[in-house]
């Protein structure tokens, strides 16, 4: 028998969710980088964005094939390892137009803090991918909440447009977060808290893929 069941996908509309969250990145990192390109005179903006674009990539991407095959369960525990860990590299990503981009040098530490909060990630979910989903939305909740350390800067350098678009994709987020840990179903048997939760990622990384589009690109 073939290991993997191509005809049944896993968790469908999990799968579904972030396949479409995959292509919709796929297709706005070229707009997002040739529009930084074009009035970005300074070239560690344009990099910065391409990782940020890079690591929603990869977020969707890894929970896309994680969601979708069903393998044998060394197999499935190594693609959920790396569906996790996406998500403290993807945190990590959005803080680097902002930390190592638009306020470089100011918060340069911060940025290269978080990168090496996202290291740490690696290694817990590494040695324990498993662990409750509640320790899981605390670690992400909390690497993702630090960014109230640029409100500051933010509301100096974009306004309250730009501070918008960080708070209402950090409230997506954390609902979502939120939904992930509850133990209380909502939704159906088949769209429920999981894949609710899915959908309010790509809310969230709608208002930050807006937040780089408008005030840092």
């Amino acid at each position: 028998m073939n290991e993997i069941n191509f005809f049944k996908v896993k968790d469908k509309y999990s799968s579904l969710t972030h396949f479409i969250g995959f292509l919709l990145s796929l297709m706005a990192t070229p707009i997002l980088l040739i529009r930084a390109a074009i009035h970005q005179a300074d070239i560690r903006i344009l990099v910065t964005l391409a990782v940020f674009m890079a690591t929603m990539v990869l977020l969707y991407g890894a929970s896309t094939t994680y969601h979708s095959f069903r393998l044998a369960r060394e197999k499935e525990l190594l693609l959920k390892r790396i569906d996790h860990i996406s998500i403290f590299y993807f945190i990590s990503g959005s803080y680097t137009p902002l930390c190592l981009g638009i306020f470089y040098p100011e918060s340069k530490y911060l940025g290269i803090g978080i990168w090496i909060l996202a290291i740490i990630g690696t290694i817990f979910k590494m040695c324990w991918v498993t662990c409750p989903k509640w320790v899981s939305s605390i670690l992400y909740l909390g690497m993702g909440w630090i960014s109230v350390l640029l409100v500051p800067m933010m509301l100096v350098k974009f306004g309250i447009g730009g501070f918008f678009w960080l708070l209402l994709g950090g409230i997506f987020y954390s609902v979502g977060a939120y939904l992930y840990a509850s133990k209380r179903p909502i939704g159906t048997k088949e769209f429920g808290n999981h894949e609710i939760f899915h959908v309010l990622v790509m809310l969230g990384s709608l208002c930050h893929y807006l937040l780089m589009f408008f005030f840092v690109a």
